[in-house]
């Protein structure tokens, strides 16, 4: 099997993709553009499903339903850049300070990273991915993972 054949048959929906995740994981998202929201939206969409799910945002970059989950829904968002100081403030999310060059240190810090999702251009024709200028956090992130969801 060639890969164009092997991706179309695993091209799915973003809410049959999110159905990879299951209850009690971490699922980690890259910085800013690399954020998919359709796959942010379609997680947001099973809170009811879970009793505990652990996200990591670095920097939200898009408007999505993951962000409003309040302390009473069972998904913690752990910030690591405080771009939505509000939801901080309030005690909805958590926010771990770190500089932008400790992200990959902070995540070999014993924190099992058993999904990431991330957005990527279309797969070339020699079924490689870009992850445009996220390559520096996307890529670490993605090696360290169980799954990666594009």
């Amino acid at each position: 099997m060639n890969v164009k054949e092997l991706y179309k048959q695993k091209l799915t929906t973003a809410e049959e993709a999110v159905k990879l995740v299951q209850d009690g994981w971490r699922v980690t998202f890259p910085i800013a553009i690399g954020q998919p929201p359709a796959l942010m939206t379609a997680l947001a969409r099973r809170k009811e499903e879970f009793t505990h799910l652990d996200v990591l945002l670095v920097i939200e970059a898009y408007a999505s339903e993951l962000m409003m989950i309040t302390r009473e829904d069972s998904i913690d968002i752990d910030y690591i850049v405080p771009v939505n100081k509000k939801v901080i403030q309030d005690g909805t999310h958590t926010y771990t300070p770190a500089r932008l060059g400790q992200m990959t240190k902070f995540l070999d810090m014993g924190r099992p990273q058993q999904v990431v999702m991330m957005q990527v251009a279309p797969m070339d024709e020699h079924g490689y991915f870009s992850m445009g200028t996220n390559c520096d956090f996307a890529l670490p992130l993605g090696k360290r993972a169980e799954k990666v969801i594009v």
